[in-house]
């Protein structure tokens, strides 16, 4: 008897962590909430993410922290991609500007249900409380305004997230061989 072949969803999963250099599995892990976790409120529905953390070393540029996150909702049978970009110089305290945040929903695995990007409206920020190296803590805070990227987002109207927390461990270095895999 032949095995069922995998849904399009499985491949869309994987070409998306892929893609955004996630090495997490796409089901929740059984690790405790402050482990490689990005929570906050998404308007006002608890947010609580599987996340990654990596920084992108580019020669005559400033370092680049990017912050990946994946949370899964069942009950929609949706997965939201969280993505986050900032130049980092260190501790302190970030602004967010719109190409630097970005929020997709695939629905039923294989559709971008919408995109929602930082509202030029209210800039967001990111505090960054600790940044080590590889397989150290990140730690910080974040807020921003994400409103709607293009016109397919059925819900046109700008949405919050706040009271963002993270703890995550850094990743290798975006581009390097140890963070292809």
């Amino acid at each position: 008897m032949r095995p069922a072949p995998r849904a399009p969803w499985f491949r869309l999963t994987c070409a998306l962590l892929l893609s955004v250099g996630c090495a997490g599995s796409p089901t929740e892990p059984s690790g405790p909430p402050s482990d490689a976790r990005l929570a906050g409120l998404l308007g006002s529905e608890p947010f609580l993410a599987l996340a990654e953390a990596r920084i992108k070393h580019t020669p005559g540029a400033p370092d680049s922290l990017h912050l990946f996150a994946q949370r899964r909702i069942r009950a929609r049978n949706t997965v939201e991609y969280l993505s986050i970009r900032i130049a980092v110089a260190g501790l302190g305290t970030y602004s967010l500007a719109e190409s630097q945040v970005i929020l997709t929903e695939v629905s039923g695995g294989d559709m971008v249900y919408s995109e929602r990007e930082a509202s030029s409206l209210a800039p967001g920020t990111l505090t960054l409380s600790a940044l080590g190296t590889t397989g150290e803590l990140v730690v910080g805070t974040v807020q921003f305004l994400l409103s709607p990227a293009d016109g397919r987002t059925p819900h046109p109207e700008p949405v919050a997230f706040t009271d963002g927390v993270f703890a995550i461990r850094l990743s290798a270095p975006l581009g390097t061989p140890a963070s292809i895999r």
